[in-house]
């Protein structure tokens, strides 16, 4: 019996795209970090107290994450913007998420990420139910939205987030890292 090849998994930085925008819409679904795989382990090897105080600076800063996110949404019935929400996990790498989140805010929200990563311009798919039952589908012309028009999570707006939002927690990573290296803590 001869042995099954295994396809290599490939990462955004080495998968090749149909276009620069591809890959650019790839390569920006998270916050770019350098150094983020170091940091990473550093913090998991951090004791659970000393992570427990990161995830709380974290919950304190997530409302005025939320608060910039949802300002920056597109607002025609003001829905989307209600729609986006935050996470903070705690455990062996506390984590602040901000977006759709939930299953209904996904589903309910897919316009807002429509928006936020621009689309081509085409032919969709659409389908429109019957009053009397049964379902009509067809397709319609859609234009282009480019991307970076509507900026409320990615890009500028996460840039704007960093500056006013993850300072203070960059000031708790820094003072629990000073404290468990023996530096005390004080500003020395």
């Amino acid at each position: 019996m001869p042995a099954t090849r295994r396809r290599p998994v490939r990462s955004t930085a080495t998968r090749t795209f149909r276009n620069k925008h591809h890959a650019a819409s790839a390569a920006r679904k998270y916050a770019r970090v350098a150094g983020k795989i170091r940091f990473k382990a550093l913090i998991r090897q951090l004791p659970q107290d000393a992570r427990d105080e990161i995830t709380k600076a974290m919950r304190a800063a997530a409302p005025q994450a939320l608060a910039i996110a949802q300002a920056r949404a597109p607002k025609k019935s003001g829905r989307g913007a209600n729609l986006l929400t935050t996470k903070v996990s705690g455990g062996k790498f506390p984590r602040l998420r901000i977006g759709l989140l939930t299953k209904r805010a996904q589903q309910e929200g897919f316009f807002l990420r429509i928006l936020e990563t621009g689309r081509k311009a085409g032919l969709a798919k659409a389908t429109r139910r019957k009053p009397r039952g049964g379902v009509t589908r067809y397709f319609i012309r859609v234009k282009a939205i480019a991307r970076g028009r509507y900026d409320f999570i990615w890009d500028s707006a996460e840039r704007l987030l960093v500056d006013a939002v993850f300072d203070p927690i960059n000031r708790a990573v820094d003072a629990v890292l000073r404290r468990v290296a023996g530096g005390g803590g004080n500003g020395d």
